[in-house]
């Protein structure tokens, strides 16, 4: 699946950090919003993916992040949640590779984990 980028920004996190975001569309339509974290070690992204966790409506599965190879370069999370000022329930996948935290969020699983495939290592 083709992924077009529609929109790039930055915005301060509660850690008074910045996380930037890029914005997809998916040749079907679906749209997707990637959040990334650049953060001063691995344990303080662990720490953020946590917290993230933590704000998830439910927590469908918590696991090793792994490269292609196989060697595990974080932690990984897929989760629900709620968006502020929404009602619906979405999906997300959260994980760190080394000091860097990402997160992508969509109303279509599948985009998400296409898109993570795509991200990956």
């Amino acid at each position: 699946m083709a992924y077009t980028v529609t929109g790039r920004g930055q915005a301060s996190d509660e850690d008074d950090g910045t996380l930037t975001f890029t914005s997809y569309q998916a040749a079907d339509g679906t749209k997707l919003t990637l959040f990334h974290k650049r953060c001063a070690s691995a344990a303080r992204a662990i720490e953020f993916l946590d917290r993230q966790i933590k704000r998830a409506t439910k927590v469908v599965k918590r696991s090793q992040k792994t490269d292609r190879d196989h060697n595990v370069v974080g932690q990984r999370a897929q989760i629900l949640v709620v968006l502020a000022g929404g009602e619906e329930v979405d999906p997300a996948v959260a994980w760190t590779e080394g000091s860097d935290y990402y997160e992508i969020l969509s109303d279509s699983l599948c985009s998400i984990l296409e898109l993570e495939r795509r991200l990956s290592p």
